[in-house]
């Protein structure tokens, strides 16, 4: 499939376990991005520490 260029956008709250999975399904993809943005919702817990 051929894909455009896109840009990716993450919203997140009190998602630390999910959001280093998200992240690398978005990077291990075939398509071709510009940018990535993750707007984190004053979460609580580790979301600002995530690693990917």
């Amino acid at each position: 499939m051929d894909y455009q260029e896109l840009d990716v956008m993450v919203l997140t709250y009190n998602r630390s376990q999910y959001l280093g999975i998200a992240l690398s399904a978005i990077f291990e993809s075939n398509a071709t991005w510009r940018k990535t943005i993750i707007l984190n919702n004053a979460s609580t817990d580790n979301t600002l520490g995530v690693k990917v």
